[in-house]
C-alpha cells in the first residue's frame, strides 16, 4: 500500500513538473513571438521619418543649441544625419557640441554612430529601445536607462528627424560659415532681447514634460538669483530671458525643457 502511495506521489509530481515546464516554454515562446514581431514589421520608425535630405529647416530647440543645418548622407541602406553647428550648448549642465554626433537610421532603428548598441525606434506611437540592458517599449520608469549624454542626444536627434517641418524654422545660412560675423542671426524674426552669439541655452532632460520643465525652471531661477546678486556686487553675470520651452518625443514622455541666458 505504501509502495502504491509513493508511486502515485511520484506520478503527480512529474505531472505538475511537466505542467510548469510547459507553461515556461509557452511564456518563452510568447516572448520570442513578441520579439519576432518587433524585428519583422512591428517597428515603424521608417514611416515616421520627415527628413530625407539635407535641410535648413530646424527646430527651435536645435537652433538655440547652435545648429544651422542638418546634413543627410545615404550610405547603402543607412541614412546618416549630422548637424552643422556654429556654437555649443549645455545639456544637463554638460557642454555639448551637436556637431560631434551622427545619427544613423537603418532597419527601422536609430542610433548614434559612436554608440551603436543603444538603438531607438517606434512601435506604433510608442518609443522602443533595443539595448544591452533592456529591450522593449519605454515606459516612464525606464528613463533611467538614458543615463549619459550620448543617449540623450540620440533621443533629441531622433525627435528632430521625425517631427513635421511645420514645427521648424527656415534658418538663414551665413555666407561664410567659418566667419559668419557678429551680427549673424539664424532667424530673421528672432527677438532682439539678446544676440544669438551672446545667448547660451541650457537644456534639461525628463521622463515627463513636468519633470523636464521643473528642472529647467529651477535652474532658471538660480541663474536669475546669481545675476541679481552679481549686480549688487557690481559683477556682470549672464541674465535669463524669455520662458522655459519644452518638447517631448511622444505625448508627454521623453521630454526636454530649455531656457536661455544673455551674456553680453
Amino acid at each position: 500500500m505504501k509502495s502504491n502511495k509513493f508511486l502515485t506521489l511520484i506520478i503527480v509530481s512529474i505531472f505538475f513538473s511537466c505542467t510548469e515546464i510547459a507553461e515556461d516554454i509557452s511564456v518563452q515562446n510568447e516572448s520570442n513571438s513578441t520579439e519576432y514581431q518587433f524585428k519583422n514589421g512591428g517597428l515603424n520608425l521608417d514611416e515616421k521619418l520627415t527628413v530625407n535630405r539635407t535641410t535648413t529647416f530646424i527646430s527651435k530647440l536645435l537652433i538655440n543649441s547652435g545648429v544651422i543645418k542638418l546634413n543627410v548622407v545615404r550610405d547603402n541602406d543607412a541614412i546618416k544625419y549630422y548637424p552643422t553647428t556654429l556654437k555649443q550648448c549645455y545639456l544637463d549642465d554638460e557642454l555639448v557640441d551637436l556637431n560631434d554626433y551622427t545619427l544613423v537610421v537603418v532597419n527601422n532603428y536609430a542610433f548614434l554612430e559612436r554608440n551603436p548598441d543603444f538603438k531607438l525606434s517606434f512601435s506604433n506611437n510608442n518609443l522602443f529601445l533595443n539595448s544591452n540592458g533592456f529591450t522593449g517599449i519605454v515606459e516612464d520608469n525606464h528613463f533611467d536607462l538614458f543615463d549619459n549624454i550620448d543617449k540623450k542626444v540620440a533621443l533629441i536627434l531622433l525627435k528632430e528627424v521625425t517631427i513635421s517641418e511645420d514645427n521648424k524654422f527656415s534658418v538663414i545660412q551665413p555666407n561664410d560659415p567659418n566667419n559668419p560675423g557678429d551680427d549673424y542671426t539664424p532667424i530673421a524674426s528672432a527677438s532682439e532681447t539678446c544676440s544669438w552669439w551672446n545667448t547660451i541655452t541650457y537644456t534639461y532632460f525628463g521622463n515627463t514634460r513636468s519633470v523636464a520643465e521643473s528642472r529647467a525652471g529651477h535652474q532658471m531661477e538660480l541663474s536669475q538669483q546669481l545675476h541679481d546678486l552679481g549686480e549688487q556686487q557690481g559683477l556682470n553675470f549672464c541674465e535669463p530671458f524669455g520662458e522655459v520651452d519644452s518638447s517631448c518625443i511622444w505625448d508627454n514622455h521623453g521630454c526636454v525643457a530649455s531656457y536661455s541666458v544673455c551674456c553680453d
